[in-house]
């Protein structure tokens, strides 16, 4: 195959990718020859398994929010974060996933029109930021619930979780809607001959911004939770230990010591109450470092390497890419799996699901099997 200009890589490595479309616009010198035949690597393969895999896990998990009120109502305001992420996960897949195979398997041709590449486009830019940014939301907000817990259950509320998701939502529609709108007016090459692609270099500057800000920077804040939460945990344990008796105040009387004098602090009459909220920030504590671990390891090496194929020209890998690739949608299936062990409200919300689904199905067969007997 012809090789291109731009990173000298051929022509079944330019395909649509899932993170930020760096290598698609490196098809600008590609011939204008048709590649009718479906390419099946890695990629679309590994796809197809996210999809399927990650529909049931985020699907269960929504489920779960909207059947089981017990779940809705424990930690309202957080579970805001929590569906505003699967639903993400949601849309990805529902949207992103299914064209990001038809592009894989034929990256140089384009079936589905312009209004079909245009949503894939903005799917790859835009949902998948949401995506990350949603993360990087819960972070900021168990940071938030450990290290001033009694703004948190001051001022934290639903309204306040909502109005900071639709921001989120809003500020990445605002930030990358230019861009997508004048790629589909001034800088998108012909679908039929160079498959669905953004043109980046086009706009590069605009590509590079959206690396930094829509996907870095959140990486990074999630990254910096985990530190912050450990050193506001061993700070608070340490004033704790420092909040006791520091001298004994001993006076003689007849040559005999007194009792030692005890200073106590008095207790405000909400005290408890925000002793039990920081008890459940913290309980959330493996949570956010299972979360952190897993999106250092899915998205560490994709975004590294973005960040190379961005600044060193002519840099590719094709297996660092594919590799990469596939780890980062791991993190698709990872999210309600990581929920459901680490948040004990939704694993008890299952267990009640399948107990009921388990009771539902077997008066359904007891049923079944009295009417055969009477027949």
């Amino acid at each position: 195959m012809k090789n291109d200009s731009s990173f000298g890589i051929s022509d079944g490595d330019l395909s649509n990718v899932s993170l930020i479309d760096v290598v698609q616009s490196s098809s600008v010198n590609l011939t204008t020859k048709r590649d009718v035949s479906p390419q099946w690597t890695l990629i679309p393969i590994f796809y197809i398994v996210t999809a399927v895999v990650g529909f049931l896990g985020n699907g269960t998990i929504l489920f779960l929010f909207a059947w089981d009120r017990t779940l809705r109502r424990k930690y309202k305001a957080f579970n805001v974060y929590v569906v505003n992420l699967l639903s993400a996960n949601m849309c990805c897949i529902l949207v992103m996933y299914p064209l990001s195979i038809i592009t894989h398997i034929y990256p140089t041709s384009w079936y589905l029109g312009e209004p079909a590449c245009g949503l894939l486009i903005y799917a790859l830019d835009v949902l998948e930021a949401v995506v990350i940014n949603s993360h990087a939301l819960i972070a900021v907000a168990r940071v938030w619930a450990v290290v001033d817990p009694i703004t948190y259950r001051d001022y934290h509320s639903i309204r306040v979780a909502l109005i900071t998701c639709l921001v989120v939502w809003v500020y990445l529609h605002v930030f990358m809607a230019p861009r997508i709108i004048l790629d589909a007016l001034y800088y998108r090459l012909p679908v039929a001959t160079h498959g669905c692609q953004l043109n980046v270099f086009a706009q590069k500057g605009w590509s590079i911004a959206e690396l930094l800000v829509n996907y870095l920077l959140p990486t990074v804040v999630i990254l910096l939770a985990f530190p912050t939460i450990l050193g506001a945990k061993i700070l608070r344990r340490m004033n704790g230990a420092a909040v006791g008796p520091k001298s004994a105040d001993i006076s003689a009387v007849g040559g005999l010591p007194m009792v030692p004098k005890v200073r106590q602090r008095s207790v405000p009459t909400d005290q408890p109450s925000v002793l039990e909220n920081a008890r459940r920030a913290t309980g959330k504590y493996h949570m956010l470092a299972a979360l952190t671990v897993s999106v250092t390891v899915c998205w560490s090496p994709l975004l590294i390497f973005f960040s190379l194929v961005h600044f060193r020209p002519r840099y590719w890998d094709t297996t660092w890419f594919q590799v990469g690739t596939v780890m980062y949608t791991c993190q698709t299936m990872l999210d309600p799996v990581l929920f459901t062990l680490t948040f004990s409200r939704v694993w008890e919300a299952l267990k009640r699901l399948l107990t009921d689904c388990y009771s539902g199905c077997r008066g359904s067969w007891d049923g079944w099997d009295g009417l055969t007997l009477a027949s």
